[in-house]
């Protein structure tokens, strides 16, 4: 009986245990439905765009330049990166072939002179007839021609500098021969303005207006900030690269020599602005690159939307404005929440 007892006892309190257990894990689930979040409130952010890229300068007016003849270069007077002034000498011809040719033609002159003279005499006498005074009236303006061709292919046997500015790059050296209208000498004016050509892409480039400011630094002057604007928007894009050629011209120089062949970095302040919501990057779940999802409440329940994100700024994400102002988005302890969570607002 005593054992009975004992035994029906323990299978009471057994029981009574159990019980109790069962409620206090009931409790303890009802009570873990209830997730805590925080809140963040969304707020309309305008963002300029920056565009980073870089080039090379170079000044905004560059010729070749060459001689209006061929024949043997007899004298460059300069050497690459030389600054010369407007009319300097910078290379010549040989001159004995050119100088030749001015004196037969100067010769040609005199006789046709003669001629005519002659002629026009004859004529007024009536020994001549009109066809032999028109003749030789045509044979004095044709020697005449040929002596002003001879000149001027005299004075363009020689280069001078057209403008102040620098030589770039010789492109022969002397004693050489050189055709017609070959190039010699790369020359830049320094009386035009410094222009960095960069290349932008294709999402890039609608996005920049002629007249948007620039940011510009050299290697050669890393501490140094040239102010710069867009002057210049290819319209067609580079069939190897295909990006599209911007030009940004240096507008200040702040005591530093610049020299063509620099590498710049820049950095375009874009004209237009656009619209943005901007999120703690905790908000966002499921994220891909270009996508995400957030929840916010209605009605204090937790409402899954899909975002497009767009970009980085400082530690928050930026989304199109597809969420109205004033909306609360969860941020801390989105992970633990779907549609069908209760949630507590902590913040």
């Amino acid at each position: 009986m005593f054992f009975k007892k004992v035994l029906k006892n323990m299978i009471l309190i057994t029981l009574i245990m159990s019980a109790a257990f069962a409620c206090n894990r009931s409790s303890q689930e009802e009570t873990a439905v209830v997730v805590p979040v925080e809140t963040f409130t969304t707020e309309t952010t305008e963002i300029r765009e920056t565009i980073q890229c870089s080039g090379i300068l170079s000044t905004s007016k560059q010729q070749k330049l060459g001689f209006k003849t061929g024949g043997i270069i007899q004298h460059l007077t300069i050497d690459e990166g030389t600054k010369v002034r407007q009319g300097q000498l910078l290379a010549s011809l040989q001159q004995d072939e050119i100088t030749a040719r001015t004196l037969k033609a100067r010769e040609a002159v005199k006789k046709a002179k003669r001629d005519f003279e002659r002629v026009k005499n004859l004529y007024a006498d009536s020994v001549a007839t009109l066809e032999q005074y028109q003749d030789t009236e045509t044979a004095l303006e044709l020697a005449e021609a040929d002596l002003k061709i001879a000149g001027f292919n005299l004075k363009h046997s020689t280069i001078e500098a057209p403008t102040d500015g620098h030589i770039l790059k010789l492109l022969a050296e002397e004693s050489e021969v050189v055709g017609p209208g070959i190039p010699v000498i790369l020359f830049g004016s320094t009386k035009n303005n410094w222009i960095l050509k960069v290349n932008v892409t294709d999402k890039e480039v609608v996005r920049i207006n002629t007249g948007d400011s620039a940011q510009i630094q050299f290697d050669a002057y890393p501490s140094v900030v040239f102010r710069a604007s867009v002057t210049e928007i290819g319209n067609a894009a580079d069939p190897y690269t295909s990006t599209y050629e911007v030009h940004l011209e240096v507008i200040n120089k702040p005591g530093k020599d610049l020299v063509s062949g620099f590498i710049g970095k820049a950095l375009i302040f874009c004209s237009l602005s656009e619209n943005y919501i901007s999120l703690p990057a905790e908000a966002i779940i499921n994220a891909t690159e270009m996508s995400g999802y957030v929840y916010i409440l209605q009605d204090n329940k937790p409402v899954k939307k899909p975002v497009e994100i767009t970009g980085i700024k400082d530690d928050r994400i930026l989304i199109k404005k597809t969420l109205p102002d004033g909306i609360q988005v969860i941020t801390e302890g989105v992970h633990y929440v779907d549609e069908d969570t209760e949630i507590k607002v902590i913040k």
